[in-house]
């Protein structure tokens, strides 16, 4: 049987790749991690021994993230010259689009599974998740019309 902590290695990777995506920076990201690690090490209770740990986790950090105000942190600013860059992009989705938009599509969560873990109504979940789809692809198309 397979070790809490095994599953908590095996899930860094994704978590990591995640909190980066979100913030918009590696270092944002890894800090992000490492305050969300300490504070599992501070509470181990906080994964209990039979729970989903990916879920847990992401949900560990998304209260991490919110105790740490994140919707003040890390947004870049962005000007015409970099707004095909698909940070720059993702960045202007609100806080919670971009958290849907990166649990389903970057990280494989089902919508109800990122509805439940972002608190929202699964209904409310698929209406954001094809507004943030639908804002992704009109500003790739007038970033695409701005280079040429």
């Amino acid at each position: 049987m397979p070790q809490p902590n095994d599953a908590i290695i095996r899930t860094l990777p994704g978590l990591r790749r995640y909190a980066c995506a979100l913030t918009g920076s590696t270092r944002s990201g890894d800090e992000y991690i490492r305050v969300a690690l300490e504070a599992l090490m501070e509470e181990p209770w906080r994964l209990p021994p039979q729970s989903a740990v990916k879920p847990e986790l992401y949900a560990l950090l998304h209260r991490t993230l919110r105790i740490c105000r994140f919707e003040d942190a890390d947004v870049p600013q962005t000007s015409a010259a970099d707004s095909a860059d698909m940070r720059h992009r993702l960045q202007r989705l609100s806080l919670v689009n971009r958290e849907l938009l990166l649990l389903v599509d970057l990280e494989g969560f089902t919508v109800q599974e990122a509805a439940e873990l972002l608190g929202l109504a699964e209904s409310d979940a698929e209406w954001r998740l094809a507004n943030a789809r639908r804002a992704l692809r009109v500003s790739r198309h007038r970033s695409r019309g701005q280079l040429q």
